[in-house]
């Protein structure tokens, strides 16, 4: 069995279903919702020698124009082309993850793996997405892994306090941090001057080490200047 033969059995089996809630399969393996500017994804990974070997499952939500503005952000010196392959792979948002582990060598298997993905689907997969449906839920999401905040003063603590993001990205990055600014700009949150704020502080403070100061120093007046599109105005 080829991958194409699976995920066309798959539309057979789930297609009509996935549909009644926005979703589509997908020849990438991929099945995908879309809006103007955002995408809920879930993502099969696919090993395929001779036989079909699914691995994980992933789910993520991307806010389209908020990851190209940071592609183009942090990434000018990149071509197009690359440019365009970086943002591909950015996630605005990560949800549940399955390990599946699974070989189908025949047809007749993809009906049980079927079952089994619905399953995940109406019990894990699409409380997620209902729950990230916009910016502001995912604003929001962020706002649990900001350093406190207290009425009054702002954001407090140190930048190595700052947490991981668990979840959004594998590891912290100078990157993610720039899309927790476009956040809050595209959910119009009113602690947007705290964290700018917070964020030079910590600059002043010699917290970061030489080269993210220099990368902030690049990149922090365009994320601030950035222009949210009219939709989120």
């Amino acid at each position: 069995m080829t991958k194409k033969d699976f995920l066309k059995e798959m539309d057979k089996h789930l297609g009509v279903y996935l549909s009644g809630f926005g979703f589509k399969i997908k020849q990438d393996g991929t099945i995908q919702k879309t809006s103007k500017d955002m995408i809920w994804l879930i993502q099969l990974t696919f090993e395929n020698w001779g036989t079909v070997h699914v691995d994980n499952i992933f789910t993520s939500v991307k806010v389209k124009s908020l990851e190209k503005a940071c592609v183009e952000i942090y990434y000018p010196f990149l071509s197009e082309s690359l440019q365009k392959s970086r943002y591909q792979g950015q996630k605005t948002l990560v949800g549940p993850i399955k390990k599946v582990n699974k070989d189908i060598f025949q047809i007749i298997q993809v009906n049980s793996f079927a079952v089994t993905f619905k399953e995940y689907f109406e019990n894990e997969f699409l409380p997620f997405f209902h729950s990230y449906s916009d910016v502001q839920s995912i604003n929001r999401k962020y706002d649990e892994m900001d350093v406190p905040y207290q009425d009054g003063i702002g954001y407090v603590g140190d930048y190595d306090q700052i947490e991981i993001y668990n979840g959004f990205s594998t590891i912290f990055s100078l990157e993610t941090l720039g899309r927790r600014i476009l956040l809050m700009k595209y959910s119009k949150d009113s602690r947007y001057e705290d964290y700018i704020k917070w964020l030079k502080n910590c600059i002043e403070a010699g917290q970061l080490d030489s080269v993210s100061v220099k990368i902030y120093d690049s990149v922090l007046p365009e994320l601030m200047s950035f222009q949210c599109p009219e939709i989120y105005k």
